[in-house]
Parts: C-alpha cells; sequence; structure tokens
C-alpha cells in the first residue's frame, strides 16, 4: 500500500471518528443557531470528508490508456 493511501485512510478514519456522536453524552443540550451541536459539527465534518476526496481525486494522475491487469 502506498504512502497515499495509508495518509488518506488515516485522514478518512479520524473524519469518522469526530464526525459520529457517539462520544457527546446523551443528556447534552448544547445546540447553536437553534440545532444541536452534535449536528452541526456532523454536518461540518462530512463537509470536510468531501473537500478531501475532491482533493484527492483532482490531484490524482490519471492514466487512461494503462490496463487494469497491470
Amino acid at each position: 500500500m502506498q504512502k497515499r493511501n495509508v495518509f488518506a485512510l488515516c485522514v478518512y478514519l479520524f473524519l469518522i471518528t469526530i464526525g459520529i456522536p457517539w462520544y457527546w453524552p446523551a443528556d447534552t443540550r448544547l445546540s447553536l443557531l437553534g440545532v444541536p451541536a452534535w449536528v452541526l459539527i456532523a454536518i461540518l465534518v462530512s463537509f470536510i470528508a468531501s473537500v478531501f476526496t475532491a482533493y484527492l481525486l483532482l490531484t490524482e494522475s490519471w492514466h487512461s490508456n494503462e490496463s487494469i491487469d497491470e
């Protein structure tokens, strides 16, 4: 596995870890702009994951004449 792939995997695992609100206490009533804080954090992390995915896809060198078997 290439270093770049390991880095991307680590970033995605980190984003999943902070984006899923399993670490929030059940009785948390913190809200921002009338929305529970965990919802805003999940949306923000989702946006960051989308930007990171776009970055990876745009910086990847694509070779259309390469065979899949190579």
